[in-house]
């Protein structure tokens, strides 16, 4: 990681990202400086763990990771929905991103993490058995997603091979977009 001589900071460069058919900013390390000279998209993901299984989060949707703490149940919402908590003032819903993404239900301890993320001006808690690394990749190493034609496949849009195993790359908008439609209704 390169560090501006100034500030001792990292030093991050803006580059155009094609996502979906649309163009958003994206600041990446200067670490990734001479793929994107090259005309090569870099990505970063915060990888998690759910369920068993390693998946991928676009690390630009995540501000914060905090360890799991019990949240105060909402009656009426959705199965997904573990409840709130307070941060630092702030109502934060927590999402259980396994029942989400159509797993069983497990029981949050200690190794568990919660993601805060902000998805669209909003901000949510995402609960997950454990955040394991950050992952930078060229663009063009995320495969397709197969269409499995059942709830929780269409939340993943993308496949990363990484040496014996697949990581699923989550959509969040999609994965998410029920409960936003939800409370902005409320």
């Amino acid at each position: 990681m390169e560090l501006d001589n100034r500030t001792g900071a990292p030093e991050f460069v803006l580059i155009d990202v094609v996502e979906q058919d649309k163009v958003a900013n994206e600041r990446v390390p200067a670490k990734n400086r001479d793929l994107a000279d090259k005309g090569i998209i870099a990505r970063e993901f915060v990888l998690i763990d759910v369920a068993g299984q390693t998946y991928a989060l676009d690390i630009m949707a995540v501000r914060e990771i905090r360890g799991w703490t019990s949240a105060t149940v909402l009656p009426g919402a959705p199965a997904y929905v573990r409840g709130m908590v307070n941060l630092r003032g702030l109502v934060l819903p927590i999402v259980d991103l396994g029942l989400r993404l159509g797993f069983p239900a497990a029981e949050p301890d200690g190794r568990h993490a919660v993601l805060v993320v902000q998805l669209n001006g909003r901000v949510l808690g995402l609960l997950v058995q454990g955040v394991s690394e950050i992952l930078s990749v060229d663009g063009s190493a995320i495969q397709p997603a197969p269409d499995m034609g059942r709830e929780g496949s269409n939340f993943i849009v993308g496949v990363l091979p990484k040496e014996d195993r697949m990581i699923g790359v989550v959509d969040l908008s999609r994965a998410l977009d029920i409960l936003a439609d939800r409370t902005q209704a409320a």
